[in-house]
C-alpha cells in the first residue's frame, strides 16, 4: 500500500508533467498565433459542450468552451488535424462563427469528463466560488496586509485568482489592480488609497488574464482595445455534497491595453444594505436634519457630485433607504445595480446591443429588451415614467438627453436624485447649463446639490495624539474662520495614524465622507435663473451657511475621526486654495 509520502511525490511528478504539457501547448499556440487556454483553471460550461456530441469531440480532439448565439469558442489540441478541421468546417456550415483556441491533451481529457458529470458540478461561467471555510482559514493566517506577499509567492497559478480575491476581501479593498511589466504588480485600493501588495512572475499573467476575461464575458482574442465586464463572487458553504451560497459580491472588470500587455482592474461591490443608513453617513447633526426634511419633498432635483469612487451612489442609496416605504414607489436606473434594496424596483441600463447582452436586471425579476439599440439612461427614464413613480434615482447624468428628461421629471411631480461629475456642489449648476438646461428650469427644479469625497478614518485603537506646529494650526484656524466651533483649537490634541493588527498596520480603518451641501433659497434661485457665474453662486451659498468640503474634513479632524494629512491629501494643502 503506497504511503502518504509516496503519494505526495507521485502527485508532484504528475503536476510537473502537466505543467510541461501546458507549456508545450502554450508554445504551440504562439507559433500558430492562436489563443491558449488551460482548462485546469478555465471554467468549463457543461451546457455548451453538448454542441458537439462526446464521441465526435473525442475523435476530433475538439470541444466547445463558450457559446453566444452563433458565436462559439472551441478548444483544440492540433489545429492541423484533419478530423479537427472537418469538424470545424461542419460547425461553420451550421452557420456558426468559430473562434479557435489551443488546449493541451490533459485539458481535452478534463473537458471530455464533463460530459459525464452532472451539470451542477460544472464550474459556473460568470461566477467564481470561494469556500467559506477556506476564507476563514485565510483570514486567521493573515494578520497584516504586508503578510500577503509571502502567500502569493507560494501558490500555484490555478489558485491565483481565488487567492487575490480572498486577499482583497481580507483587506476590505474596493479595487484590485493587476499590472504587468517585467513581473505582475498587484495593488489593492484600501480605504481609497492604493497599496502595493505583491508581485509575481509574468508567466502566470496570461492564464490569469484569460480566466478573468472568460468569467467577465469578454473576448479572449482581443488585446488592442479596452473591454468591460462583470462577474459574481460567491462565498459558499459545502456540506453533504450540497452547496449553500452564504454571500454574493458583484465584481466590475475593466481591461485596458497598454504597450505590450493589458492592465486589469477589478472593482468589488456589495456593501451590506444595513450600512446604507442616512444616520451612518457622517453628516453633521444639523445638516442631517435639514437633508431629511428636504428629501421628503414630493418633487425637485437632488444631485450628488464628485469623482468616481467618492461614495456618491452609497449616499443616494442611504437617501432611498430613508424614503423606502410601502406608500412610496421608488425606481432606480443604474449601471450596474450595485446594492440590492428590498422594496425598490432597480433597473439596469445596457451598454451593449440588447439583443445579445445579458438581461436587464430588476429586483423583482428580469427584463430582456428586444431592440437592437443600447438601453440608455434616457430611454430607461422615459420608460419608468409610465409606471408613475414617486421617487426616481438616475445612476448618473452623463449627457444632454438624460439631463433634460431628469429636469422635466423633477418639474412634473417626481423627486429625482442623481449623480454628476463636478468638482464641487456649486459647479454642478454650470455643468447642467453645459448640457443645455435652461436657467429658469434649473432654478425651479433644484432642491439641493451636494459634493462629497471619502477620507480614511483613523484606527481608534492605535491613533496617536499630537499638537500640530503653529504654522499648521494657523492654517486650520484660517480655513475654519466664520464657523462656530465649541472646542479651543489652541489647546486641542489632534491625531496621527499609528500601527496595529486591527488596522493591518496601516493606521487607518474604514472611510468617512466629507460633504458640502447648498440648498435653494430665494437668493440662490434668483442667481441660477439669471445664469450667474459659479463663483457668485458659491459666495451666496457660503453666506447662507454652506460648509465646504475642506471645512467639513477639518471639523472631523478636530473630532479625532481623521487626520490633517488625510484632509490635505483629498482637498489640497491647507495654505492653498481648496481644490
Amino acid at each position: 500500500m503506497p504511503t502518504q509520502k509516496n503519494l505526495k511525490v507521485s502527485e508532484k511528478i504528475e503536476q510537473i508533467h502537466r505543467d510541461q504539457e501546458e507549456q508545450e501547448a502554450e508554445r504551440s499556440a504562439k507559433k500558430k498565433n492562436l489563443p491558449y487556454l488551460n482548462l485546469q483553471i478555465f471554467p468549463i460550461n457543461a451546457d455548451v459542450l453538448s454542441t458537439i456530441p462526446r464521441l465526435e469531440a473525442q475523435e476530433g480532439e475538439i470541444v466547445v468552451l463558450k457559446r453566444n448565439n452563433k458565436d462559439i469558442t472551441v478548444g483544440l489540441v492540433d489545429p492541423e488535424n484533419k478530423t479537427t478541421l472537418a469538424k470545424i468546417s461542419q460547425l461553420e456550415h451550421m452557420g456558426l462563427s468559430v473562434t479557435k483556441t489551443i488546449i493541451s491533451a490533459s485539458s481535452l481529457k478534463r473537458a471530455l469528463n464533463f460530459y459525464q458529470s452532472a451539470a451542477k458540478e460544472a464550474p459556473l461561467v460568470g461566477k467564481i466560488r470561494i469556500e467559506q471555510e477556506n476564507l476563514e482559514q485565510f483570514n486567521q493566517r493573515i494578520k497584516k496586509v504586508s503578510e500577503l506577499k509571502d502567500t502569493f509567492n507560494s501558490i500555484s497559478t490555478t489558485e491565483l485568482l481565488e487567492t487575490i480575491i480572498a486577499g482583497a476581501l481580507k483587506a476590505e479593498a474596493g479595487d484590485i489592480h493587476i499590472e504587468p511589466a517585467n513581473e505582475i504588480r498587484l495593488r489593492y485600493r484600501i480605504d481609497g488609497v492604493l497599496q502595493n501588495i505583491s508581485s509575481f512572475p509574468l508567466r502566470a499573467y496570461q492564464a490569469l488574464l484569460t480566466r478573468i476575461k472568460i468569467l467577465s464575458d469578454m473576448k479572449i482574442n482581443v488585446h488592442d482595445t479596452s473591454q468591460d465586464g462583470r462577474f459574481t463572487i460567491q462565498i459558499v458553504k459545502k456540506q453533504n455534497q450540497q452547496i449553500e451560497i452564504i454571500k454574493e459580491i458583484e465584481a466590475r472588470i475593466s481591461i485596458l491595453p497598454e504597450a505590450e500587455n493589458e492592465t486589469i482592474v477589478i472593482r468589488l461591490l456589495g456593501i451590506g444594505v444595513q450600512k446604507l443608513s442616512i444616520e451612518n453617513l457622517g453628516l453633521e447633526s444639523k445638516l442631517l436634519e435639514t437633508i431629511k426634511h428636504a428629501i421628503k419633498k414630493p418633487n425637485g432635483l437632488i444631485l450628488n457630485t464628485g469623482p468616481t469612487g467618492s461614495g456618491k451612489t452609497t449616499t443616494l442609496y442611504a437617501f432611498l433607504n430613508y424614503l423606502n416605504d410601502p406608500k412610496v414607489k421608488i425606481i432606480t436606473i443604474e449601471d450596474p445595480v450595485e446594492y440590492r434594496i428590498p422594496g425598490i424596483v432597480q433597473t439596469q441600463v445596457s451598454q451593449k446591443d440588447t439583443s445579445s447582452s445579458r438581461p436587464i436586471m430588476i429586483a423583482s425579476g428580469q427584463l430582456q429588451a428586444t431592440t437592437q439599440e443600447k438601453y440608455s439612461f434616457a430611454q430607461a427614464l422615459r420608460a419608468i415614467l409610465r409606471q408613475n413613480p414617486n421617487v426616481i434615482m438616475v445612476g448618473e447624468i452623463r449627457d444632454e438627453e438624460t439631463a433634460k428628461v431628469a429636469i422635466q421629471s423633477s418639474l412634473t411631480g417626481h423627486l429625482v436624485v442623481s449623480t454628476l461629475h463636478a468638482n464641487d456642489a456649486t459647479a454642478s449648476v454650470q455643468r447642467l447649463f453645459n448640457f443645455g438646461i435652461g436657467p429658469g428650469d434649473l432654478a425651479l427644479a433644484m432642491n439641493f446639490f451636494m459634493a462629497q469625497r471619502l477620507v480614511r478614518r483613523l484606527c481608534p485603537k492605535c491613533k496617536k495624539p499630537y499638537h500640530p506646529e503653529k504654522k499648521v494650526l494657523d492654517a486650520i484656524k484660517e480655513n475654519l474662520k466664520g464657523l462656530a466651533i465649541e472646542k479651543n483649537l489652541d489647546n486641542l490634541e489632534f491625531f496621527q495614524p499609528g500601527s496595529c493588527d486591527e488596522c493591518q498596520g496601516l493606521g487607518y480603518r474604514g472611510q468617512i465622507a466629507i460633504y458640502e451641501v447648498f440648498f435653494k433659497d430665494e437668493k440662490i434661485q434668483e442667481l441660477i435663473a439669471k445664469n450667474t457665474q459659479t463663483l457668485e453662486i458659491e459666495k451666496a451659498a457660503k453666506a447662507a451657511g454652506m460648509v465646504t468640503l475642506r471645512q467639513d474634513g477639518l471639523l472631523k479632524a478636530v473630532d479625532g475621526i481623521t487626520s490633517i494629512e488625510e484632509i490635505e491629501r483629498v482637498t489640497g494643502e491647507l495654505s492653498e486654495t481648496e481644490i
